[in-house]
């Protein structure tokens, strides 16, 4: 369980070091491919840790199976949940709310919240509606100083959690 959990933080810390270097080199569509894959592995590394602690002394602990009749490592849904938990508002990158929205931001814009589905806009060209779509529109800022700065928190506090061990 403990080599599970250093595999998922040296995974996660790898995504947050491309995400820099993508965010540098103005790649801002797979900069967000990075910071989606890293929360997804943050929160991996977080429900393993849940589990070490709630099993202490246990040789053998089973990943369990989400509400969506598959193993929770394998659930977007379940995965992005828990990185929603983990790291809250963080994981909007584009809003006008108050509260929310980072200047420079655009009046009326809805809230654009990391998701698979955003994942998939980000990574690949699509044809949709008559109309080739890649990528989305977002607020830099708010990926850059909000979500990368939470991640790289939570993954700090499970590494340290961890070396003690």
């Amino acid at each position: 369980m403990v080599e599970g959990i250093e595999k998922l933080l040296i995974n996660a810390y790898r995504y947050v070091r491309d995400l820099k270097l993508l965010l540098n080199d103005g790649s801002l569509d797979y900069a967000v491919v990075c910071a989606i894959l890293a929360a997804e592995e943050l929160a991996k590394a977080n429900m393993l840790s849940q589990q070490l602690e709630e099993h202490e002394g246990e040789h053998f602990i089973e990943v369990p199976i989400c509400e969506h009749r598959m193993s929770w490592f394998r659930c977007h849904k379940c995965k992005l949940r828990e990185a929603k938990r983990l790291l809250g508002n963080a994981l909007i990158i584009e809003s006008s709310r108050l509260g929310i929205a980072r200047f420079p931001f655009r009046l009326g814009v809805y809230d654009v919240e990391a998701s698979h589905p955003i994942l998939l806009l980000c990574a690949f060209v699509d044809f949709e509606d008559g109309e080739w779509k890649f990528g989305i529109d977002y607020n830099k800022h708010m990926l850059e100083l909000d979500l990368l700065k939470r991640i790289e928190e939570k993954l700090d506090s499970i590494a340290m959690k961890h070396d003690k061990a």
